[in-house]
């Protein structure tokens, strides 16, 4: 990943126990215990071998009609509260050493298994070496604490529809499309 980014997606079920327990934990959240269906690692490893992973936290909805925009709300403010949680564990500075360690060594293990479900060289065109490689550095970083996190806290929605006409919608009013 050297001069370019990588994206691997990672369903969210495998992690919803502990995510579910970093929520009850965290105080002033504001999130309650909905959560979306994926994460999304943007992943990108500068000249000088500088690691930065945006994440974003993304709803999927599968519906035969249209969803209504309260609808649409709704399902991104699914994604808003992972979105929420995480970067209170992974991109702000942690309450103490504890939760330091157990936040960093959750993304490293997300990472890990979402490596892991991208590893067959037909997908991405490395080698498993170079795979492996890449997978080594990212996770390095990560659990060195030099690698760069943000999260889009306010995540994203993914909707399918019924419908001939395609929309990007901003449902949040922050300005950015994201339905």
């Amino acid at each position: 990943i050297q001069h370019e980014c990588l994206h691997l997606i990672l369903p969210v079920d495998p992690y919803a126990e502990p995510f579910e327990r970093i929520r009850q934990s965290l105080t002033g959240t504001g999130t309650t215990a909905q959560r979306p269906d994926l994460l999304v690692f943007a992943i990108h490893r500068t000249p000088s071998n500088i690691v930065t992973i945006k994440i974003t936290p993304v709803e999927v909805k599968f519906r035969q009609g249209t969803m209504s925009n309260n609808d649409l709300r709704d399902a991104l403010q699914q994604a808003a509260n992972l979105g929420t949680i995480l970067d209170t564990l992974w991109a702000q500075p942690p309450e103490n050493d504890l939760w330091g360690v157990c936040g960093t060594t959750l993304l490293a293990r997300c990472l890990d298994l979402a490596f892991r479900i991208y590893a067959d060289e037909t997908i991405h065109g490395k080698t498993p070496a170079e795979w492996s490689n890449i997978e080594q550095a990212v996770l390095t970083a990560v659990l060195e604490g030099t690698a760069a996190i943000t999260l889009n806290t306010a995540g994203r929605v993914i909707a399918f529809e019924n419908t001939t006409t395609p929309a990007i919608l901003d449902m949040d009013g922050d300005g950015r499309k994201d339905t």
